[in-house]
């Protein structure tokens, strides 16, 4: 009889270890649940961003190019755009194009100043090449 008494109580303490590792592991399974579903949702999430992110930019690049297109062919005819090698207010000579600004202005830049408005303007400050650029 003692030891019908011993293995129940084996028995017992081994029923009530398995019961509490099932309860944990169930517990561990609803946490992993729903942490999935936090995460497949956060994904969703980031994908519709990369999707907005990706039409912004889209319609970003298509607006500059828009710009590039008034820029260079602004005046529409009936035979559609009338377009030229440089940009409204640019002088072409040879291949490049120039702007000059005006050498009786009252209000001069600083080389910095003026590479900068350069830059803005999608260009740079002219390096002269030959006797043909310096004229």
């Amino acid at each position: 009889m003692g030891l019908r008494i011993y293995f129940t109580s084996v028995i017992s303490e081994n029923d009530a270890k398995l019961t509490a590792e099932i309860q944990q592991l169930t517990a561990d399974v609803q946490y992993l649940t729903t942490r999935n579903q936090q995460l497949e949702t956060q994904r969703k999430n980031l994908t519709k961003q990369i999707k907005n992110m990706e039409t912004n930019w889209n319609e970003l690049n298509v607006s500059r190019a828009q710009l590039s297109i008034d820029a260079y062919c602004p005046n529409k005819t009936t035979n559609g755009r009338q377009c030229k090698p440089c940009q409204n207010g640019w002088i072409t000579t040879g291949s490049n194009c120039y702007q000059y600004n005006n050498p009786d202005s009252t209000y001069w830049k600083t080389w910095e100043e003026s590479r900068q408005d350069c830059r803005g303007k999608g260009s740079d400050l002219v390096v002269v090449h030959n006797d043909e650029e310096k004229v």
